[in-house]
């Protein structure tokens, strides 16, 4: 008897079979993939200032325009005897929250946010005798013992280093204490006008940051 062939009817369900059978052996001669590990925020450091408050893990810092919040935490106890106000170097990201590095300006008593922070590039003063040096984006005002407050045009040198008509106001990276109150600075600063020299302490202003979140 002769044996009767039957025909392959080719369909849609046989090359949708053909299709899957495809795909399939395209996956298992594949590799597997690790899954992409989470990127994490990036760090940088910048100048904070504002209204501080206790949180459960930390600090709160709140901006002085109230605009913005930043979670604060401070392993090296800096913020234990701060009154309300606090300006200070943070590591971090908004995302990851912010670790102080060291204080810029912390005050027993002084300016907070009532001072206009936003127009003070630095600000530097010593007691016994009294001086003040204050930068601002217009040039440098200065108060002498026994003068009035005047104000000179200054250049910038290498560093946070200011000069003018004979005058040099200097900045060195350096924890600093008033000497009449337990005020912390994170500068120390160094005023020379002629052939005199004054030193104290200071801090840098909000003017001197770029502006953002």
């Amino acid at each position: 008897m002769p044996i009767r062939r039957i025909p392959f009817v080719w369909s849609a369900c046989s090359f949708l079979l053909l299709a899957l059978l495809f795909v399939g052996c395209g996956k298992s001669s594949r590799p597997d993939q690790a899954p992409s590990e989470p990127v994490a925020p990036p760090t940088e450091i910048r100048l904070l200032t504002g209204s501080i408050t206790p949180a459960e893990s930390g600090w709160t810092l709140t901006s002085c325009d109230q605009s913005t919040t930043w979670s604060i935490l401070d392993p090296v106890r800096n913020l234990d005897n701060a009154l309300g106000f606090a300006s200070i170097y943070a590591k971090g990201s908004n995302e990851a929250g912010w670790a102080i590095e060291h204080v810029n300006y912390l005050p027993f008593e002084g300016f907070d946010c009532q001072f206009d922070w936003e127009g003070v590039l630095w600000r530097a003063a010593g007691n016994e005798p009294f001086w003040m040096a204050e930068l601002m984006e217009d040039g440098l005002s200065i108060r002498l013992p026994g003068s009035e407050m005047w104000a000179i045009p200054v250049e910038v040198a290498e560093g946070p280093v200011f000069t003018g008509q004979g005058i040099m106001l200097r900045f060195t990276d350096e924890a600093c204490a008033d000497t009449m109150v337990d005020t912390l600075y994170g500068w120390k600063t160094e005023l020379s006008v002629g052939e005199d020299t004054y030193v104290g302490c200071g801090f840098e202003g909000m003017a001197s940051q770029p502006v953002g979140p």
